[in-house]
């Protein structure tokens, strides 16, 4: 009986040999260790991980953002908000690591240093796409929309194949917002001039795509959307501005805008257009949709257009700027985001 009493003893000793009144003993936290900086894509995602130290002691980690417009930080897991700095900080009661994080423009985004102005006189620094939509680098061409539309008529480039129903081509009988043809709008027209609406009630009046109608947003997602008119004016502003130069480039032909003191490129490839059944003007020409539809007055009769930036290889007289096209027709898109 003693024996037995001795080793019941001897195992309650080692089973409370980190017992302190009947509760385990702490480990005292002496630090938490963070990555000292870290980069983010805007709209992408990252985690840190704090580390303790030592390695044994526990802790409840709590985590703040010096400024949530920038990013948000939950349990270590960041997300990019906007492009710019801030600090995020994990901690536990007087002790925190504090991890320096820049939100960079999103992935595929060509920084031109083209801040604008809206409406209401806030600012907004925009961001160009590298690509034009449905191309893999920025020499390629790309897919051609028609204005509102958010696919290709095609399943091919090469040969032109058809999709069914779209045998016609960039055509009005394809188009999605009319009637078989452009004096009968059904979206996207000026409640002034109604004998182009064909359809109940009051003309819409909108002159800007909604997003689900915008290519580049349905097609990328997030923030991306196809420029408005006045951001595409902006673009071609740039050439008159002494720190850009814009050239022509390349076998595939093109306008290559470079920033000279970023050194930062954008490339416009001449993707040329569809219209009816055929691409024309390959290599000698560029036409991009803005998201603007026609703005201007009825004098001008062509409420079935849509704003749209071009330019034309070896042009002598201002060969880039914006204009109006028929929504038909098959354009190059150019994405955009804040």
């Amino acid at each position: 009986m003693k024996k037995i009493i001795a080793l019941a003893a001897l195992l309650a000793l080692f089973a409370g040999c980190k017992k302190d009144g009947g509760k385990s003993a702490t480990v005292e936290l002496k630090g938490i260790q963070l990555e000292k900086e870290i980069s983010v894509f805007r709209g992408e995602t990252a985690t840190l991980k704090a580390t303790l130290v030592p390695s044994d002691a526990t802790a409840d980690i709590t985590w703040e953002s010096s400024d949530a417009k920038i990013v948000t930080v939950s349990d270590g897991k960041l997300t990019g908000v906007a492009v710019g700095k801030a600090t995020v900080t994990a901690k536990s009661g007087s002790i925190k690591a504090d991890c320096a994080v820049t939100i960079l423009p999103p992935k595929g985004a060509v920084d031109l240093g083209m801040e604008l102005t809206r409406a209401d006189g806030t600012t907004y620094k925009l961001y160009w796409a590298e690509c034009n939509l449905g191309a893999e680098k920025p020499e390629d061409y790309g897919d051609y929309y028609a204005w509102g539309e958010v696919d290709p008529y095609y399943s091919s480039q090469d040969p032109l194949t058809w999709k069914d129903g779209k045998s016609a081509g960039y055509d009005w009988a394809s188009y999605k917002w009319c009637n078989g043809a452009s004096n009968k709008l059904t979206k996207y027209c000026l409640a002034s001039n109604t004998d182009y609406w064909d359809g109940e009630g009051t003309p819409d009046g909108k002159t800007v795509l909604d997003p689900e109608d915008d290519a580049a947003h349905v097609q990328l997602g997030g923030k991306w959307r196809m420029p408005t008119r006045k951001e595409m004016e902006a673009l071609c502003a740039l050439k008159n501005n002494e720190d850009y130069t814009w050239e022509h480039f390349g076998e595939v032909s093109g306008i290559r805008i470079t920033c000279k003191s970023t050194g930062v490129v954008l490339l416009l490839p001449a993707a040329g257009y569809c219209d009816n059944t055929s691409i024309s003007l390959v290599k000698s020409a560029g036409l991009y949709w803005s998201a603007t539809g026609y703005t201007g007055g009825y004098f001008f009769n062509v409420q079935d257009n849509a704003s749209s930036l071009s330019f034309m290889k070896d042009a002598t007289l201002n060969p880039y700027g914006t204009g109006y096209n028929p929504r038909n027709r098959g354009f190059s898109i150019r994405p955009v985001t804040e």
